[in-house]
């Protein structure tokens, strides 16, 4: 199994790896090997229209991603992936701000 989900070209030319994606199944059966209204995070496949996602953003951007497994497609046809606004920022700012010692977890974002 290739574990890659198509998605429309726009979503797919906008993300990044390590975007975070909420996954939701809009009322339908879950795909297997995901969870309900969990968040991911992306890791574009080097076939166009065709994400993965990781469980972790660490996951998602290490130079071998590791990605979950997908294991059925589910039912429905309201599935839906959201990407989540400013996670690029805010990791690109966690690298920065790691090695003097400050974490994430010690600021808060406030979309303007």
């Amino acid at each position: 199994a290739s574990n890659e989900i198509v998605v429309a070209s726009r979503f797919y030319e906008a993300l990044t790896n390590g975007d975070r994606i909420k996954y939701s199944s809009g009322g339908g059966g879950v795909i297997q090997g995901l969870m309900n209204d969990a968040v991911y995070y992306a890791v574009k496949s080097a076939t166009t229209n065709r994400v993965k996602l990781a469980a972790t953003y660490a996951n998602a951007v290490a130079g071998s991603p590791t990605v979950v497994t997908i294991t059925g497609v589910g039912s429905g046809t309201s599935h839906d992936l959201t990407a989540m606004e400013l996670t690029s920022i805010f990791y690109d700012c966690e690298a920065v701000l790691q090695p003097i010692g400050i974490t994430t977890s010690s600021i808060a974002f406030n979309p303007i």
